[in-house]
């Protein structure tokens, strides 16, 4: 399956990927994390010595302030509200290669058919051989979230992006509910979980965190 239309008319082939990340309802297991996705990112940068990062939707730039100085930052952005390396995926080279390609808080902006058309070929072509794809969006599962914005156009469960991204041939390396939550609001909350928000399927994390790589396990 090589674009959207092939997934729609694949639709059970998919699915089956979907339950190796969780069961259906089962969103409260995915592990929490108390850092936002840019640290997360970081992480992997640091401890992986990656040289080159290409941040999509970079809007003001921020995910550089958090790189080692040995990292090389290229961000993409339409708006020129901010100076940019590149404005579409077309000014990048055919041959440029990315340790890590970021996304964050972009995916829910982009329609499904360009998303799977331009951009997952283009994380395919341009990751390098240390690759790892990572992408943060609202969750679903949040009362508030994926409503915030006129802009937002699509909405992806962690089993929905997890699945779609294992049919175009990229591994798990982990998923993460973000909340910045002090430990002791976290508890708070997570007790209500158990007993209120659970039975309607709703969660307090605000985010998701997809960290994946492309053919690799």
């Amino acid at each position: 399956m090589n674009n959207y239309n092939d997934l729609l008319k694949n639709y059970q082939k998919v699915n089956r990927y979907k339950d190796e990340l969780m069961a259906v309802g089962t969103f409260y297991e995915l592990p929490i994390s108390n850092v936002p996705s840019m640290h997360l990112a970081k992480k992997i940068v640091v401890s992986e010595k990656l040289s080159s990062i290409l941040d999509i939707g970079a809007n003001d730039r921020r995910f550089q302030k958090y790189l080692p100085d040995h990292c090389r930052y290229y961000s993409m952005d339409q708006d020129e509200s901010f100076p940019h390396d590149y404005r579409t995926l077309l000014d990048i080279s055919d041959d440029a290669k990315f340790d890590m390609i970021t996304m964050f808080a972009v995916v829910e902006h982009i329609a499904p058919e360009q998303f799977f058309n331009q951009f997952i070929p283009f994380f395919q072509q341009h990751l390098s051989d240390k690759n790892y794809l990572v992408i943060s969006s609202n969750n679903i599962f949040h009362n508030v979230g994926i409503r915030s914005d006129y802009s937002h156009v699509k909405a992806y469960s962690p089993r929905d992006l997890h699945a779609l991204l294992r049919n175009f041939g990229f591994e798990k390396i982990a998923v993460y509910r973000i909340s910045l939550m002090k430990p002791y609001y976290r508890w708070f909350f997570d007790l209500l979980s158990k007993t209120i928000f659970r039975p309607y399927g709703l969660d307090y994390a605000p985010e998701i965190c997809w960290i994946y790589r492309y053919g690799k396990k």
